[in-house]
């Protein structure tokens, strides 16, 4: 969520590898700088913590464990910073919080000012070279759109590349948007990608809850009036998730779940809602303390600790076929004119849900020449060529085969008395050709 964009990834290594570590020997923890720390980091908590009464709690739990010595016997920076680390959270129940030791993130905040990024050009640059978040774009099979984001990277900056990804996709029949290796990122960027999914007439999304000094201040997200390229409120939408989902990636998929707008498909996500600042501790201890909380009008809460929780679960790594099966079968049945071709598509889909495997003795047998069609085995795997080019087939059912590189035709072979005598390409459409085998064996391959 935004505040955390510039430092999100890195902040779920600190307590692991921040750069003050890289010191061979970095001096050990006196008792005098466990109490300043600790001290130090309740006083956060209890001014700063967007919960004041949650904020209290974890600090009474800080000061407790040290006067009941509890961590005395930690000499050692780093496994101080993951103790209290482990401490709050406990209390607190929220993923966004960290403690580390990073004496150098200290000196670099006091030098350049809490509020600036020291390092914005190599962070703009870093993100540029990820085009943003913006990973894959395509077209999937059957025409449905794919976009797989790793991230919500500034708006200011990936605006033209998100309008570019929503330009190209604008023609799909549905979409589906992958954030099961995303870990969050910029508000704004989840309030623009989500507008495309409504009319122009503005609906909120989430209100920020921020804690700022002894006041309560409320932002209000809404869908943008405007956005570049075309808007497709009635398309089927269908969002991935993993349990590596985050913060703003778990913000748009719970927004868009909640108003009907999305089936989320895949496992529960991470859990983290609340949106943290940073803030030094002491010269050697830095914190990312969370002090705003994002809050959906439709739910009155979010999904802090909890996490989304998927309309479809499945593994991760099967959400994508489950979500292209799904879009399909939902056209199919809602779409009557096409539903011949959607249903084309969907075999294919679900072929690959639920792979076949062949014997050899079989696949053997249906290679050959086909006329200017070739059919070859290689290393178990069939493969089509011609007109100089190969690919690689895939079983869709008995004797049928779809090729992985041009979806739009299928081989069907024919037998008589078991012997295969000809080969049809059946094309989406309906149409389809017939060619006859023949009887001398292909060339071999040079």
């Amino acid at each position: 969520m935004k505040g955390a964009i510039r430092y999100l990834l890195p902040a779920l290594l600190l307590a692991a590898t921040p750069a003050a570590w890289a010191q061979d020997h970095p001096p050990s923890l006196a008792p005098t700088e466990k109490q300043q720390v600790t001290a130090s980091l309740g006083k956060l908590l209890t001014d700063a913590y967007v919960f004041p009464e949650i904020g209290a709690k974890a600090a009474k739990r800080l000061a407790d464990n040290l006067a009941g010595g509890a961590y005395d016997a930690i000499v050692d920076p780093a496994e101080f910073g993951d103790r209290l680390t482990a401490d709050v959270v406990a209390a607190t129940a929220d993923k966004h919080f960290r403690l580390a030791f990073d004496p150098q993130q200290v000196a670099e905040e006091r030098k350049d000012g809490q509020d600036k990024d020291p390092h914005p050009d190599e962070r703009l640059a870093d993100a540029r070279r990820d085009n943003f978040g913006f990973a894959d774009v395509r077209i999937l099979d059957g025409n449905i759109g794919y976009i797989r984001l790793t991230g919500f990277e500034d708006l200011e900056y990936a605006a033209d590349t998100a309008a570019a990804a929503m330009a190209f996709v604008a023609n799909t029949d549905a979409l589906i948007i992958d954030l099961r290796k995303n870990h969050g990122g910029d508000s704004a960027m989840a309030q623009f990608l989500s507008s495309y999914f409504f009319d122009a007439d503005s609906v909120p999304l989430f209100d920020l809850h921020a804690r700022e000094k002894s006041a309560r201040v409320l932002t209000q997200y809404r869908t943008l009036p405007y956005v570049p390229g075309i808007r497709t409120p009635h398309r089927n939408l269908y969002v991935l998730t993993s349990n590596f989902s985050f913060s703003a990636a778990e913000g748009f998929a719970y927004s868009l779940q909640n108003r009907k707008k999305a089936v989320v498909v895949g496992e529960t996500t991470g859990g983290g809602a609340n949106m943290w600042t940073g803030m030094v501790v002491s010269d050697r201890f830095y914190t990312h303390m969370p002090t705003t909380a994002p809050i959906d009008p439709v739910t009155g809460t979010n999904w802090e600790g909890a996490g989304v929780r998927p309309d479809i679960a499945v593994p991760a790594k099967n959400a994508l076929l489950v979500a292209h099966a799904k879009a399909l079968e939902t056209l199919a049945a809602t779409r009557l004119a096409e539903r011949d071709r959607y249903r084309w598509y969907l075999t294919g889909v679900q072929a690959r849900m639920h792979p076949t495997t062949i014997e050899p003795t079989v696949l053997h047998s249906l290679t050959g020449s086909f006329g200017p069609l070739v059919i070859r085995l290689e290393a178990g795997t069939l493969f089509l060529e011609n007109r100089g080019g190969k690919s690689a087939l895939f079983v869709v059912g008995p004797d049928l085969f779809g090729d992985e590189d041009f979806s739009y035709f299928r081989l069907r072979f024919v037998r008589e008395n078991g012997k295969v005598i000809a080969l049809v390409m059946e094309n989406d459409n309906g149409t389809s050709r017939t060619y006859k085998k023949e009887e001398h064996e292909p060339a071999p391959r040079e």
